[in-house]
């Protein structure tokens, strides 16, 4: 769910605008000290994205509202939809989400 949050779509942007050709070449020296040329894709950075446990419940409404509203884009049953808005806004719902507790 990270990837729909305000984090996960500000990283994606940054990548987009990153984007490299896939026929580009860049120059690296390999372990061995020599120069070599490899795809230039592969020189950059992964995404490393936050597991859905670790998300916060600030986070985890973000992505929810984002993710319902993708799924009706790419025209998803509606009942389908509607189950995930039911689950979701139980557990937004949930005393947990509301809680000073840090450990529950």
């Amino acid at each position: 769910m990270w990837y729909w949050t305000n984090d996960g779509l500000d990283i994606a942007d940054c990548l987009k605008a990153n984007v490299v050709d896939d026929c580009s070449l860049s120059l690296i020296t390999t372990v061995e000290g020599l120069p070599t040329f490899v795809p230039s894709a592969s020189t950059h950075n992964k995404l490393e994205a936050t597991p859905d446990k670790d998300l916060t419940f600030e986070q985890f409404g973000q992505a929810s509202i984002r993710m319902v509203a993708a799924m009706r884009q790419c025209n998803w049953d509606p009942s389908h939809i509607n189950m995930f808005i039911t689950f979701w806004g139980n557990i937004e719902r949930h005393a947990w989400c509301y809680s000073r507790i840090t450990s529950q």
